[in-house]
């Protein structure tokens, strides 16, 4: 799981370097409505606090990486890390605002910029962030999370 998340990465440097790289597959209209449905899901499960809810969009394996924080490794750990997040603050508003969603086969990505405001306000907390999301299909034909992370801009 690693191994692909780090090619994965690779591979979206390369590609956002290289303009040159033509890509040649793409998601089916079907995935990408799956993908938009997955992001909405999130931010409601974010917004409503519900660690569990937010889990259940992510695969067994799922690794979180926030800023200042250790690596979130399993579904279990990103549960609990986010049951106490969730009581230390309420995300009172989120907005993700995808740039790029861009997939081949049962792998996908979405890079974009959010929008959160959370309470009470952190010192240091900024609002203004970017993110990566890499996506993959599971076996039961859904897409669910396997690497998220966000930074400040």
């Amino acid at each position: 799981m690693r191994e692909l998340c780090i090619y994965l990465l690779l591979s979206i440097t390369l590609v956002s370097c290289d303009k040159s790289i033509k890509r040649t597959e793409t998601l089916s209209q079907e995935d990408q409505d799956a993908i938009i449905e997955l992001r909405n899901n999130v931010v409601l499960a974010i917004k409503a606090g519900d660690a569990e809810s937010y889990g259940d969009l992510c695969e067994i394996d799922v690794l979180l990486l926030h800023p200042n924080a250790a690596i979130i490794n399993g579904r279990e750990e990103l549960v609990k890390h986010n049951a106490a997040m969730f009581e230390a603050v309420r995300v009172t508003s989120l907005v993700l605002t995808p740039v790029e969603v861009y997939g081949i086969g049962d792998l996908a990505y979405e890079v974009g910029t959010q929008s959160v405001q959370i309470d009470p306000p952190l010192e240091g907390f900024k609002s203004s962030r970017k993110y990566l999301h890499v996506m993959r299909k599971s076996d039961d034909g859904k897409w669910r999370f396997v690497a998220l992370m966000s930074s400040d801009n």
